[in-house]
């Protein structure tokens, strides 16, 4: 081990501060690297700090025993982050809402996913379109999980709060204190969340993530690898046997499609012989492909057509930032051009003189909605956003958007 010391010197940030550093140079475990312990011992006018930044020779790990709750600024691998002293106040709002949430979360009905995933995984991410459920999901293994629910966290990446306060400072103060589990909800909302999630997966070891995000999530096409590193789940809205047990009829078990191949006569006779499913039928196709159908009630046509503008105006926006307010009306006119002749078998070059835009911007509005969960494209390839081609056919994600948007049924 070796110990060097500096002379002090002016930091290029802090005028009115010099810094005296000391280092303690080790091998790390695998010998291929140094890791280096710095004691930087702030010197100023009638203030003397002490504090510890842990790092290989590549960034920043953590930083630890502070003296003083003024802020510290410590540059890491490609950005400089400012530190200050958390306590219970700061997070009170936020403790709040997952308290208020949680206590308001029902355990009566679970979705399909909701016992396929593997909720053990260290980095799990949940995206789909909104109002299926999401959020709904993380509260309730929150609920069914946790004895003591203060193990975990809930947060949503679009509170007020983040307009003050970074994720970075919540996660360290939440881990400190020992939370093991932390459940991210609405992550697209926030700034770069791709390198935020990849970061404090790298950078906490035993602290499990779990996120959930807009259809629009991309995560092949991020400049953060989260691929290799976290199971990715796609929640769909209600299926028809999951409506009849939303609404208290019946409860089937879900099947395989090998099971229906092989068994679907005795399987319909089974079902048949137990409800009379056309009588339920419409109003699913109507009414009951978004589980919040049975809170706005009769606004929920009203409700989804909000929801679509809100997807237009936020969720693709947040998912490809070059978009203008004249291509978001444009997304707009074509949606309900589409809405209004589904099933559409497009003329991309006509469709584009009457969006006034190019092809290559028509076809990137239409898979932008594919993606959103608004629109489903029929291709004669295997869907690739990355090389985009024209779709034979165009269809509404379901049948409750064609109600909502005008088509019809």
């Amino acid at each position: 081990m070796a110990i060097q010391t500096t002379a002090p010197h002016k930091h290029s940030n802090c005028a009115d501060y010099f810094y005296h550093i000391a280092y303690e140079t080790h091998p790390n475990c695998n010998g291929t690297d140094l890791f280096h312990i710095y004691l930087i011992e702030r010197i100023a006018p009638n203030t003397q700090i002490h504090f510890y930044i842990f790092y290989t020779s590549t960034k920043v790990i953590f930083i630890a025993n502070f003296t003083s709750t003024e802020v510290i600024f410590c540059i890491f691998a490609d950005r400089t982050i400012a530190f200050h002293d958390m306590d219970y106040t700061d997070i009170q709002p936020l403790l709040n809402t997952y308290h208020r949430r949680l206590s308001a979360t029902n355990l009566k009905f679970k979705r399909y996913l909701h016992k396929q995933i593997n909720w053990d995984v260290r980095l799990l991410g949940i995206k789909g379109a909104r109002g299926v459920g999401k959020t709904t999901m993380l509260l309730q293994r929150i609920k069914e999980a946790f004895d003591n629910i203060d193990d975990a966290f809930y947060v949503s990446l679009d509170n007020l709060w983040f307009q003050n306060h970074s994720a970075e400072e919540l996660v360290e103060f939440l881990y400190t204190r020992g939370v093991t589990h932390i459940f991210f909800d609405e992550v697209h909302k926030y700034k770069n969340w791709t390198a935020f999630i990849k970061n404090i997966y790298d950078d906490y070891p035993d602290l499990n993530i779990v996120y959930t995000g807009s259809a629009m999530l991309a995560i092949d096409n991020s400049k953060s690898d989260l691929s290799r590193r976290q199971s990715l789940y796609t929640l769909h809205g209600l299926s028809f046997r999951e409506y009849l047990e939303y609404e208290g009829i019946i409860n089937l078990q879900p099947l395989s499609f090998e099971e229906l191949l092989k068994k679907h006569t005795q399987y319909a006779m089974d079902a048949t012989s137990r409800i009379k499913a056309l009588k339920y039928f419409e109003k699913y196709l109507d009414g009951g492909y978004y589980p919040y159908y049975k809170e706005a009630g009769k606004d929920y046509l009203m409700r989804i057509g909000e929801v679509v503008q809100l997807v237009i105006d936020s969720d693709i926006t947040a998912a490809e930032e070059s978009i203008t307010y004249i291509t978001r009306q444009k997304i707009k006119k074509l949606l309900m051009v589409v809405a209004e002749n589904v099933p559409l078998e497009p003329n991309i070059n006509k469709l584009s003189a009457s969006m006034e835009s190019s092809r290559d911007l028509t076809l990137k509005m239409l898979y932008w909605l594919d993606r959103a969960a608004i629109l489903n494209l029929l291709t004669d390839k295997v869907k690739d956003y990355k090389h985009l081609t024209g779709p034979k056919k165009i269809y509404l994600d379901n049948t409750n958007l064609m109600n909502a948007l005008g088509s019809k049924l």
